[in-house]
């Protein structure tokens, strides 16, 4: 298999506000993710609010300040030379990989 990375476009202004509370589902929508690594994120640390007995809601303005601490501190603890992606101003561009599998040349005939 191999790999392409491709540059997603750049997402337009947000329409959700950011005081409002959001289901998991929304949230995962809204930052192009899954609804586990949702949950995922709840278990390690990210602000969400108990919304009956088994449910839970989200503000987007405290898990995206949350989503930014964090990636704060794993890039500084990670990268501490000059000129590296903590020091870079503005966002990182977001990236998509998608794989392709490899076929073998002599396998071009029928079944």
């Amino acid at each position: 298999m191999s790999a392409t990375v491709h540059e997603l476009p750049a997402r337009p202004a947000s329409t959700l506000a950011p005081d409002r509370y959001l289901t998991a589902g929304e949230l995962a929508d809204h930052l192009r993710v899954c609804t586990r690594t949702i949950r995922r994120w709840v278990r390690e640390g990210c602000p969400s609010h108990p919304w009956g007995s088994r449910l839970r809601r989200f503000r987007l303005a405290e898990v995206e300040a949350w989503l930014n601490e964090r990636a704060g501190r794993t890039m500084a603890s990670t990268d501490k030379r000059p000129g590296s992606a903590v020091d870079a101003p503005g966002p990182a561009p977001r990236l998509e990989v998608v794989m392709h599998e490899q076929r073998n040349p002599s396998d071009r005939g029928g079944a």
